[in-house]
């Protein structure tokens, strides 16, 4: 898959499945050793903040575990620039890093289908799956469109996020949000293109630090936690700098991905040379309601060999 996704999609970026590697770990791994060090090696993979702090850790816990001669832990350290969330958050993932969408897609499907179903029943299924799925999305469209959500903070910014975020991601920025005001800002270095500010917990002198750094030409700040370039939601560093320097009662355009927003379907469709794709109304209604009654007339044929 590696080589083949290298030449026929050469312009992404294949990430491995951080779920099924770390499943591997009780396999590849005595059971003592196993119960001693795995959620070392689970803190490791997840709470490094940058590569060189990973390789760092990675290494001392190789030493400490004595695992220094096993071939497996050897193999996966080896390919950690394709699944190690300090290695991989440079690109897009909306926030995924393992294959779920495509696991619960199979699981979506299992209800509807099986290895017993003749080529007729599954394409009867299939398509009532699909039908499910689509009524579920206009219902959540539904609710993102006439139903409120709650804010907790009277903030004019909370308001704003409020009107541009579809639910769930908003629910999700809030939390950002409220976070942000636990943390303080430090200074570091100015100059005429850049600055750049030490985000560090208020009164805990031991947490971990973020380095925030704003670029005046393009007037847009960058977390070191990659979480707006891995996930395209704004992180508390982010927020706490856009608050407390830049003093916003909104949510600038830049930090908020279409993706995410309750705009996201409102844009035309470009075909591959760049020309908007019209819909022909009359042609597709004609079309469902041609499906419907095939649909039906299967329907009816299934239920005895006579009528198939």
């Amino acid at each position: 898959m590696t080589k083949a996704i290298s030449e026929a999609l050469p312009h992404t970026f294949h990430r491995y499945c951080s779920w099924h590697i770390l499943n591997k770990f009780s396999e590849k791994l005595d059971a003592i050793k196993y119960r001693d060090h795995y959620q070392d090696f689970h803190s490791c993979i997840w709470n490094s903040s940058s590569g060189d702090e990973f390789d760092s850790r990675w290494n001392e816990l190789i030493e400490k575990s004595g695992l220094s001669d096993n071939k497996w832990l050897k193999s996966i350290y080896e390919i950690r620039s394709s699944w190690i969330p300090a290695h991989v958050n440079h690109c897009f993932s909306a926030g995924m890093s393992s294959s779920q969408r495509a696991e619960s897609q199979h699981s979506f499907f299992k209800d509807y289908v099986s290895q017993w179903n003749t080529l007729v029943e599954f394409m009867v299924q299939f398509r009532r799956g699909l039908l499910h799925q689509r009524n579920h999305e206009l219902r959540e469209d539904h609710i993102n469109i006439e139903e409120k959500v709650k804010t907790v903070m009277s903030l004019d910014i909370e308001d704003d996020m409020a009107k541009v975020y579809t639910r769930k991601c908003f629910y999700e920025v809030q939390e950002q949000l409220k976070e942000s005001f636990k943390y303080k800002l430090e200074l570091l270095r100015k100059n005429k293109t850049e600055s750049m500010f030490k985000v560090i917990r208020k009164n805990i002198d031991t947490s971990k630090s973020r380095e925030v750094i704003y670029k005046k030409a393009s007037n847009f700040a960058s977390c070191s936690c990659r979480k707006w370039e891995s996930e395209g939601l704004p992180c508390w560093h982010i927020l706490c700098y856009l608050i407390k320097i830049q003093d916003v009662d909104k949510l600038l355009v830049q930090y908020s991905l279409k993706r995410w927003t309750k705009a996201a379907r409102q844009s035309v469709v470009l075909d591959s040379n760049g020309v908007e794709i019209k819909d022909n109304k009359t042609f597709f209604v004609r079309r469902t309601k041609l499906l419907q009654h095939a649909t039906y007339a299967i329907d009816k044929a299934i239920v005895s060999d006579e009528a198939s």
